[in-house]
């Protein structure tokens, strides 16, 4: 009995892999720490049909995420995974924004065995950022999403979402192609943050991954709007 066990343990990667399946298939984003900026990219993935889930460990905050029927999870995110009271199964990326970039690098170090550290991020939301590069060489924290923020943009993103910037989804046909979309969303103005496919399957774009899209995807962009 324990050798079948095993064996059926051992073997149902690699079956699953030969019949080209994924035991978790689920192309969801977790995204800890809720805030308006959050919860607004919750709202603009939802409505492209990808599930999210936001963790914080504040109640409070997770009050409009829950009233706009996002799905959310009570409790501290590096905690509550250790404890397995997380179901990752709909998941496989993550997405670490809250204020502190050095909580965000310690819940993306969390979660990298379970999602792998190709598939978690951080993103600079508040005053901290001027001091993340200095923060990359720790090769266990998730991948920054577009760190050219340092230097495009004097405020940090809690404070340009304060001013007026708002997301933006831009769907890219054989008509309107990748240098139309640049052409319309300037560096000066554009933050672009995620690539969507016509799968669902989401993209996010670092500052080492540019973005690289095709008719048919839909890029995700914080952008200053057009009075």
């Amino acid at each position: 009995v324990i050798s079948t066990v095993i064996f059926h343990g051992l073997s149902l990667a690699k079956v699953a892999s030969w019949l080209h399946l994924n035991i978790k298939c689920g192309k969801g984003l977790v995204i800890v720490g809720a805030s308006p900026w959050t919860t607004e990219l919750a709202l603009e993935l939802k409505e492209l049909g990808i599930t999210t889930l936001i963790i914080d460990s504040a109640w409070y905050k997770l009050k409009e995420p829950r009233q706009l029927g996002l799905n959310t999870h009570f409790g501290e995110a590096v905690m509550e995974l250790e404890e397995a009271n997380i179901d990752l199964t709909e998941y496989s990326f993550l997405l670490a924004a809250t204020d502190s970039n050095s909580y965000n690098a310690l819940v993306c170090n969390a979660y990298t065995e379970d999602l792998g550290q190709n598939n978690v991020y951080q993103i600079p939301l508040g005053e901290e950022q001027d001091n993340l590069i200095e923060e990359l060489p720790n090769a266990h924290s998730g991948r920054v999403v577009d760190t050219e923020i340092n230097k495009a943009y004097k405020g940090n993103i809690k404070e340009l979402f304060n001013q007026g910037w708002a997301f933006k989804k831009s769907n890219l046909t054989e008509e309107y192609q990748l240098n139309d979309f640049y052409e319309d969303n300037p560096p000066t103005s554009t933050i672009n943050l995620l690539r969507i496919e016509k799968d669902k399957s989401i993209h996010f774009i670092t500052n080492a991954s540019k973005v690289k899209a095709k008719a048919g995807d839909t890029i995700i962009s914080f952008s200053k709007l057009a009075n």
